[in-house]
């Protein structure tokens, strides 16, 4: 079988999902209150951040943390449709050059996946009738609730490519003609298990390497 594995963040979606998560929580009707409690949790990693005392890579693990630990009041249920209904929203700004080339990919018999950082409630009120599967950082649940005892494992880097593996290990894979999607160098793992790949308005880093190694480099034009 073929794959084709899509990173969401910058690729699928332009932007970058967070933004509007935070947008989205602070402004919202009913959850605003969990905007307060994540900042007041967050705000002395981001400033850590800020003075280089804090990675990036942790930065981004922490805020996903605590975004969702300001949940811990809230029932499975009522979370699950808040991302249903921030999902809807997002969909709206899908790239959909790109979503047409998973449509043409889905008439060929390509396994399409997304593997991203973004919460898996998130990518499945987005994407859930898109793509065969969604691959994303797990909420911890327990008893209908947020498990704050549970470590959460951000979904990116090498990461991605552990689970992609990890799901599909019992599956016949052609790597050499299966493609990947990205616009982040931070994701070269994960492109380089494929023979197909495509830069998707790339970062810097991204696009030189591309050019490099004469990956197909897809702009807004």
């Amino acid at each position: 079988m073929k794959v084709a594995l899509f990173d969401f963040d910058g690729t699928l979606y332009p932007g970058q999902t967070f933004n509007v998560m935070l947008k989205y929580l602070k402004e919202h009707p009913r959850y605003s209150k969990n905007y307060r409690r994540f900042m007041n949790r967050f705000r002395v990693v981001y400033i850590g951040y800020k003075l280089k005392l804090v990675s990036k890579d942790t930065m981004r693990t922490e805020a996903m943390k605590h975004y969702i630990y300001a949940f811990k009041d809230n029932t499975k249920d009522e979370i699950v449709q808040y991302f249903n209904e921030l999902g809807n929203e997002i969909r709206q700004g899908l790239y959909q050059p790109l979503i047409e080339k998973v449509e043409a990919l889905k008439t060929q018999n390509v396994y399409t996946m997304v593997i991203s950082g973004a919460y898996t409630e998130l990518l499945q009120g987005i994407l859930a009738d898109d793509f065969d599967f969604l691959i994303g950082t797990k909420i911890p649940f327990k008893d209908n609730k947020i498990d704050t005892s549970d470590e959460i494992l951000h979904m990116q880097s090498h990461a991605k490519v552990v689970e992609i593996k990890k799901h599909l290990e019992d599956k016949d894979v052609d790597w050499a003609n299966s493609y990947a999607f990205s616009d982040s160098i931070t994701d070269l793992d994960m492109l380089q298990l494929v023979g197909n790949v495509y830069a998707v308005r790339p970062d810097d880093e991204l696009r030189e390497y591309a050019k490099v190694k004469r990956w197909e480099i897809i702009s807004n034009e």
